[in-house]
């Protein structure tokens, strides 16, 4: 898969009722899409009872979205997405790195 896609609709929020509060969920790719106002979104696709959903954490520094798109898409970094719900009027979520022991 190439590091970097366009996604014309991404069914993120229609869906959020779908992640558990504070539960974990393993992070299969991420890429960046171009919406309609150009704004880039780091993207987490998330395999949750073998459906593909698509999720979009709030990270805006390009350099950090280039080093963890590189990381999981490789495959040499491991991360969970953890829903910390509703706050202020906008969705949480929480990218945690997995330290194999």
């Amino acid at each position: 898969m190439p590091s970097f896609i366009h996604i014309g609709a991404v069914d993120s929020l229609e869906n959020i009722h779908i992640l558990e509060l504070n539960s974990p969920f393993p992070v299969l790719y991420a890429a960046r899409c171009m919406r309609e106002s150009d704004t880039m979104f780091l993207l987490a696709i998330l395999q949750e009872e073998n459906h593909v959903r698509i999720y979009m954490p709030e990270i805006n520094d390009k350099e950090l979205q280039d080093n963890l798109i590189l990381a999981i898409n490789t495959r040499s970094e491991k991360y969970n997405l953890i829903y910390k719900g509703l706050s202020e009027g906008a969705h949480g979520f929480h990218l945690v790195h997995i330290h194999d022991t």
